[in-house]
């Protein structure tokens, strides 16, 4: 996909990005991220998967259920239920034992218990600290107006929204195994965190070895 280098990548915002985002991520030089959409549910824009040693483990961000038209960027996050508590328990549990868990661990728990207002705003501090922590560097930037899929320039964008999801089978982006904890089978699409934490420093080769069709 270096022909993509030429493009800006049009994306929405996940919470913990999965591998696969950012192996997307890495193949271009801008990215757009899309704030002005409405929230689409049982997404990763509030969901990340973690291996613990029993199961695959989903990390939901509770939402304030207001009007539906309400554009992602000011969705506001539901406080009043312990969701910071039970994430960092969970990722604890599965991760502290991993070979760079106490290198990352506090830097993630910071932004976690930041209490930010909007799932944008967690999700966007999110993403800047892992490309931080992975040494990706590329421009990103937030839509000003929400642009159909039909009607995107595909000459100036690779619109990507929508083409990550838990319940689709990502075929054209396949992550580069890697090690993981509780698993003798490779396990693709958990997230970023249970790259870092198993393979550190590793991780950003990792990402670059990744497959894009």
């Amino acid at each position: 996909m270096t022909e993509n280098r030429k493009k800006d990548l049009l994306i929405e915002l996940h919470y913990f990005p999965c591998v696969i985002y950012f192996t997307l991520l890495h193949e271009f030089n801008s990215v757009f991220l899309e704030a002005e959409e409405h929230f689409v549910k049982q997404t990763y824009r509030n969901r990340a998967y973690i291996l613990t040693a029993n199961k695959v483990d989903r990390l939901s961000v509770p939402i304030v259920h207001e009007d539906k038209r309400k554009p992602f960027k000011l969705l506001r996050i539901d406080y009043k239920q312990k969701w910071q508590q039970t994430h960092w328990r969970a990722i604890r549990s599965a991760y502290a034992k991993a070979p760079f868990f106490e290198y990352y661990a506090f830097m993630f728990e910071k932004e976690m218990f930041n209490n930010y207002e909007t799932l944008w705003e967690l999700n966007k501090s999110i993403l800047t600290l892992c490309l931080k922590m992975l040494g990706l560097n590329m421009d990103l930037r937030q839509t000003d107006k929400f642009i159909k899929a039909k009607d995107v320039d595909s000459s100036k964008y690779y619109d990507a929204r929508n083409k990550i999801t838990p319940d689709l089978n990502n075929g054209t982006i396949h992550a580069k195994s890697y090690n993981q904890l509780f698993s003798s089978a490779f396990i693709e699409n958990l997230s970023i965190l249970d790259l870092l934490f198993n393979e550190g420093p590793a991780s950003k080769k990792i990402i670059e070895s990744s497959k894009i069709k």
